[in-house]
């Protein structure tokens, strides 16, 4: 099993922007194959007080 988690982190002037992926992979080599995934992304506002 093996898992890659990928994220990313922006921002404008109003909110945080967040990206992130995960992949569940089982398998070595040429048989290995994807079995999960997932994305989210999320808007958090800025506090600018």
């Amino acid at each position: 099993m093996r898992t890659v988690i990928r994220t990313v982190l922006t921002a404008n002037s109003t909110h945080f922007l967040l990206h992130a992926e995960l992949d569940g992979y089982e398998g070595e080599g040429e048989g290995e194959k994807r079995v999960f995934s997932e994305n989210w992304d999320y808007e958090i506002p800025r506090d600018l007080n």
